[in-house]
């Protein structure tokens, strides 16, 4: 009888979807997303702000802190959540811009890139909402075939979807014009491998 019950629960939840899925097959237009990045460093560690071990990815972002007549370098490492962990990486004395010219520094500044790396993204490109807008088209699908790191829905679409602001994609959050596997989410949701992001074109514009 359980075995019946699981069978009838798998079933109808296919059929759910199935009904959910339906409605956006009206008029739309899907894309096949991967957001890869090359030899991300991550570690895990205890985290304050989720209360437990996770693991922390790097987001190629530093902070400097002069003490005395040192400078400390850090990496920026972020959970899933976006708690920050701060790895020191290098110490570097401090020097005079006119009057020294300390041979520590000095090596540091020939070996040291300032300009961020790029991450590496593959099979994304920009989509032009307005493009797809005149040719009534009323909803957007991406699914996230593959993704290495950890970023939120919201930055994540600002970054590829033209015309539309950051700000702009947190409303359509709230308003349940935009959901993940046709479910309503928060404006900090993290994006996930397999997800599939559903965006409703009629009120972006």
């Amino acid at each position: 009888m359980n075995k019946i019950k699981i069978i009838l629960c798998k079933f109808n939840r296919l059929a759910w979807l199935i009904i959910q899925e339906a409605r956006y097959m009206k008029d739309y237009i899907k894309f096949d997303w991967e957001y890869i990045v090359d030899e991300v460093e991550k570690q895990r560690r205890y985290c304050h702000g989720c209360s437990k071990k996770v693991v922390f990815y790097n987001s190629n972002l530093k902070r400097k802190n002069a003490n005395g007549k040192n400078i400390t370098e850090y990496d920026i490492f972020k959970c899933h959540k976006g708690h920050t962990w701060n790895k020191k990486s290098a110490e570097y004395k401090s020097y005079n811009l006119i009057n020294d010219k300390s041979e520590d520094y000095n090596e540091h500044l020939k070996n040291t890139n300032y300009i961020m790396k790029d991450v590496v993204k593959k099979d994304i490109s920009k989509i032009n909402l307005n493009d797809l807008i005149e040719k009534e088209i009323k909803n957007l699908i991406i699914y996230m075939r593959d993704i290495n790191v950890s970023i939120r829905l919201d930055k994540l679409l600002a970054n590829y979807l033209d015309s539309l602001s950051r700000n702009k994609i947190q409303q359509l959050i709230k308003m349940g014009l935009i959901k993940i596997n046709h479910n309503n989410i928060k404006i900090n949701y993290i994006v996930k491998k397999k997800d599939l992001i559903l965006i409703s074109l009629e009120c972006v514009v």
